[in-house]
């Protein structure tokens, strides 16, 4: 019997350096999973989308990459009281924090938070601004080595100094708790956090970022939150181990 499979394993790193120097007790290594979207992916990368009769191949049947990284205050790892400390930042960005990763059929981040942009304003909430960050570089890809190591292609982007921030410093702090893997089919465009006038709140549907327009993820993590400040950058690597 053939006990031997393909299985995809993934880790993520969280460096933090506060004005350049790195800062041990923020930083953060732990396993991520794969999300229902994510396992789904993975084969379709590897299926040709059509074959002809004289067997040319068209191309995959997933013709997507990864392409960006998004970014909340969600999970059931958050500890710091977010309503009593940072007021403003949970009127933005209310929810609960109850993910986990443990439940495969995640689809989106539980209280996603805006990279870049213009500050909320409620109750109107008609900030704008962009949802998550591109990957820094090409994902580089290390062969498998002598005794059995996977091989690994690693995905890493940055939040600078002023990401998470927005425009004039309105969140100075941002207790940062979960991250997710999104594809380029997914874009990530500016988008508004208008809600519907007379809308009813739905915390598992925040109207700030509706299901219209929230990115659907691939992979998930979180993690003890790290209280993120303007003169702090964090660099989050992603492993993708065969």
């Amino acid at each position: 019997m053939l006990t031997d499979r393909i299985e995809a394993k993934s880790n993520m790193f969280i460096t933090a350096y506060e004005r350049g120097k790195k800062v041990p007790s923020m930083c953060r290594e732990s396993h991520n999973i794969w999300v229902d979207l994510g396992r789904e992916f993975l084969p379709r990368v590897l299926s040709p989308a059509s074959i002809s009769p004289s067997l040319v191949v068209s191309g995959p049947m997933n013709p997507y990459w990864v392409q960006y990284f998004v970014f909340g205050i969600g999970g059931n790892k958050q500890t710091a009281d977010i309503a009593s400390l940072y007021p403003t930042l949970d009127q933005a960005y209310p929810g609960g924090n109850t993910y986990d990763k443990s439940t495969h059929g995640t689809l989106y981040l539980e209280r996603p938070v805006m990279v870049t942009g213009t500050p909320d304003n409620p109750p109107s909430h008609t900030a704008v601004g962009v949802w998550g960050n591109q990957i820094d570089l090409i994902p580089p890809y290390f062969p498998p080595q002598i005794g059995g190591v996977s091989s690994v292609v690693e995905f890493q982007v940055t939040l600078q100094q002023t990401d998470l921030h927005l425009e004039g410093g309105a969140y100075p702090a941002v207790p940062i708790s979960e991250v997710g893997m999104v594809l380029s089919s997914q874009n990530i465009p500016p988008m508004s956090m208008t809600q519907p006038t007379g809308a009813v709140y739905d915390y598992s549907t925040p109207p700030y970022i509706g299901v219209t327009n929230r990115q659907r993820i691939v992979a998930y993590n979180n993690f003890a939150p790290i209280t993120k400040t303007a003169t702090m950058s964090l660099e989050f690597r992603w492993d993708l181990e065969f």
